[in-house]
């Protein structure tokens, strides 16, 4: 179990609320696949760790739920190859992120701004009042408007970038 990792989203939310972060907390039943989130009364975003072996960068890319990722469309927007990019392995979001898989989320990025990480976000998603997400455990979710997202991002050093996936 890492830091973030603490089974209870008790470090999500208090670092939420250092930061004037408002947030809801939505408790259901433990939610295993994308599909078991669709009705929640927010949009749950899909998170993701990539690393770009040819330079070394790190990619959190959220997008909907539905959205499948076109790895050689996501490749010509970040100026790579396909080739170059992976998913992080379990190291990889331990070591970048401090979580595990299935518990990706912006809401782990590092207090410490990680220079070789980047964030990139869905255009589906911006703007929208509430993105929700997985924060420590599957039975509880913690939504947050984009804008108050951005401003979580600011804080830690961290600028997001919008994608058309």
């Amino acid at each position: 179990m890492t830091q973030l990792d603490d089974g209870n989203n008790e470090f999500y939310k208090r670092r939420l609320e250092r930061m004037g972060i408002t947030y809801r907390t939505i408790l259901h039943d433990p939610v295993t696949t994308m599909e078991h989130s669709l009705e929640f009364n927010c949009l749950i975003a899909k998170n993701m760790l990539v690393h770009n072996k040819k330079n070394n960068t790190y990619f959190l890319l959220m997008t909907t739920p539905t959205t499948r990722i076109d790895f050689k469309k996501l490749a010509q927007i970040l100026q790579t190859s396909r080739s170059s990019l992976n998913f992080a392995t379990s190291d990889e979001l331990t070591e970048v992120l401090h979580t595990t898989s299935g518990l990706v989320s912006p809401l782990a990025l590092p207090e410490r701004h990680v220079a070789n990480l980047r964030f990139l976000i869905d255009t589906q998603l911006c703007g929208k009042p509430a993105l929700g997400f997985h924060a420590g455990k599957n039975t509880e979710t913690l939504a947050v408007s984009f804008t108050d997202l951005e401003k979580f991002c600011r804080q830690l050093g961290y600028t997001i970038t919008p994608i058309q996936i």
